[in-house]
């Protein structure tokens, strides 16, 4: 369970002091208690991700998709079966409030980052936005029994997802994330689901520490192998993204409206 901000501790407090490459431990807990970050598709891997970010300190966890929760949601880490049927947003926000978590529910652009689950690839025009908002983003996008975490992607400093398809193009592979994303739903094996979970939160943790980023990296996990392909992608001189300007933001639309305001979840 994470403590509210402005608690005595953090639980994972021995180890942030043990590690030689974070901060101090009481400048991680005061980072991640001023972080906002979103989480957009609540399905297990999504719903897993989120209970780890509250677990990891983080301040607010802003939820959002439109789907209601069915059978195949339920499961370690995710669902009741009492929330069968039931908005996956609501039954999200309650859960993450039952273990101390602050939720935000709402359109907003005060993200410091946002992860985006997804079946299937990521629509690059709608994370464009987030790139003109300077939103850094991970897509977590799922293939029957494979799924892709990363990169992530931090506007002005890291390649972006078109700079992935160009990279792709240019090594005669086929671009993965140029199909448009649309809510629905998708089967998240369990091992895969906890695997890209946990990755997912670990991207999202080094960036609001403030660790160093490096290139941008994504890692696909499969049931056969039983570490992730790692493909590293550096920016690409054809994107343009670096050069990103105002008039190129539009509204913060992911796969559906992060709705208004921030709030505890009604218990």
């Amino acid at each position: 369970m994470r403590l509210r901000p402005g608690t005595a501790a953090h639980p994972d407090e021995e180890i942030w002091a043990a590690s030689a490459t974070t901060p101090s431990a009481a400048v991680v807990r005061a980072q991640r208690a001023h972080a906002t970050v979103g989480v957009c598709g609540l399905g297990r891997t999504g719903l897993l991700l989120a209970r780890s970010l509250v677990a990891c300190g983080m301040g607010t966890v802003v939820v959002d998709d439109e789907l209601e929760v069915d059978a195949h949601d339920v499961g370690p880490g995710g669902y009741d079966l009492r929330d069968v049927g039931t908005s996956r947003r609501a039954a999200a926000a309650r859960l993450l409030h039952g273990h101390g978590g602050r939720v935000g529910v709402g359109e907003r652009t005060d993200l410091d980052v946002v992860v985006v689950v997804a079946g299937g690839p990521l629509d690059v025009t709608r994370t464009w936005r987030l790139m003109g908002h300077g939103i850094p983003h991970v897509p977590v996008a799922w293939d029957g029994p494979a799924v892709t975490v990363g990169p992530l992607v931090v506007p002005g400093a890291t390649a972006c997802l078109r700079c992935v398809d160009l990279h792709r193009a240019d090594d005669g592979r086929s671009p993965r994330r140029t199909a448009s994303l649309r809510p629905g739903r998708h089967a998240e094996e369990t091992v895969l689901a906890l695997a890209a979970a946990a990755a997912a939160a670990r991207a999202a943790t080094t960036l609001v520490d403030g660790g160093d980023v490096g290139i941008a990296t994504s890692e696909r996990f499969t049931l056969a192998r039983r570490a992730p392909e790692v493909d590293r992608w550096p920016p690409h001189p054809a994107c343009g993204c670096h050069g990103l300007g105002e008039s190129q933001k539009g509204p913060l639309d992911v796969s559906g409206p992060f709705g208004g305001g921030t709030a505890d979840a009604p218990a």
